[in-house]
């Protein structure tokens, strides 16, 4: 699929609308990613789940970030999908391993 052909299919079937960028909330994404990344690396060893938990937010929060960045923003009925699709095909087979591992 190509970009454009993700687009026009996730726009119409609602799970992403256009959204004006908005570089202040994407830098406070990343920022929030980059935060919940250390937090999950300081709880690994005390609670596994819970990093586990937080890193999923980091991913979310990066994955919106990169959606936003392009002028979308996911819609909030199908987050984890939006993001971990729009990832998988903007990062490209490079990056196919590690988008696959949003799915677990």
């Amino acid at each position: 699929m190509t970009f454009d052909d993700f687009i026009k299919k996730y726009s119409k079937d609602g799970l992403i609308k256009k959204q004006k960028r908005d570089f202040s909330a994407i830098d406070a994404m990343v920022s929030r990613a980059i935060k919940e990344i250390d937090i999950a690396k300081a709880n690994i060893a005390i609670d596994e789940g819970t990093a586990f938990t937080v890193a999923y937010n980091a991913m979310l929060h990066a994955g919106r970030a990169l959606i936003l960045s392009k002028g979308y923003r996911p819609n909030d009925k199908a987050q984890h999908k939006s993001v971990v699709s729009f990832a998988e095909l903007y990062l490209g087979a490079e990056y196919k391993t590690l988008t696959l591992l949003f799915e677990k």
